[in-house]
């Protein structure tokens, strides 16, 4: 465990290490992210030794074609123009200590020049974390670029209520919930899909501690790695 404000190399080299087993019987990478998002939930705390994270939040980029029925047809609802080959935004876990409300897109969101457009953040996020927006929408480029070797730089938007990147609505909801910053971090799998975790926090998270698990992505990863085409149960 750590303090999230005092997050140290110390506590980098010992999370990296659990990390990179926590895929270990897993079946999928929907498996392998539960207990990557609950060990960060569980074990990033605050000064008063609570939880430091309001949700933890695995996502990784699939094809349309590639997703289950239940959310191909939630991809259809939030963008019918997307087709097969669309690339997706899938959510595969969340660790929560506050529900959070779930809204249109939340498990899935077709990554289209309208998604890009109601979803500014997002936008920011992968010019942060250096991907290019190509590689984002066919995975192929990414195979391409040889980003698959590269480890991301991190996003952190350290006082999200402020955001002019998010409306009114989302900025009263971010206070109503305590939420203080939102850390991005992540990786490319050799499939050339993104991955991203996620920490929505209640505490603020300063660039230095933003640096240093910004190589969490890369532990994590090596226990995605093996379940690169086995997202998802039969």
């Amino acid at each position: 465990m750590a303090v999230l404000e005092r997050f140290t190399v110390d506590d980098l080299v010992a999370f990296s290490a659990d990390l990179r087993n926590l895929g270990v019987g897993a079946s999928t990478m929907t498996e392998a992210a539960e207990q990557i998002a609950a060990y960060l939930r569980d074990n990033l705390l605050d000064e008063a030794g609570r939880p430091a994270t309001i949700a933890v939040q695995v996502h990784k980029t699939h094809l349309l074609d590639a997703l289950p029925p239940g959310l191909r047809e939630e991809a259809a609802a939030v963008d019918d123009t997307a087709d097969g080959q669309t690339a997706c935004l899938v959510r595969l876990a969340r660790a929560q200590t506050v529900e959070l409300p779930e809204n249109p897109g939340d498990r899935v969101r077709p990554l289209t020049p309208r998604a890009f457009e109601q979803q500014p953040i997002f936008v920011r996020l992968l010019g942060a974390l250096g991907v290019d927006e190509r590689s984002v929408l066919d995975p192929g480029t990414a195979l391409a670029m040889r980003m698959q070797h590269r480890e991301l730089n991190v996003y952190v938007e350290s006082d999200l209520a402020s955001s002019s990147l998010i409306d009114d609505e989302a900025r009263e909801t971010v206070r109503s919930l305590g939420i203080h910053a939102i850390v991005a971090l992540g990786g490319i799998l050799p499939s050339g899909d993104l991955f991203l975790i996620s920490l929505i926090t209640s505490v603020p998270v300063s660039d230095r501690v933003a640096d240093l698990l910004r190589s969490l992505g890369t532990a994590a990863k090596v226990s995605l790695i093996p379940y690169t085409f086995k997202a998802f149960g039969a």
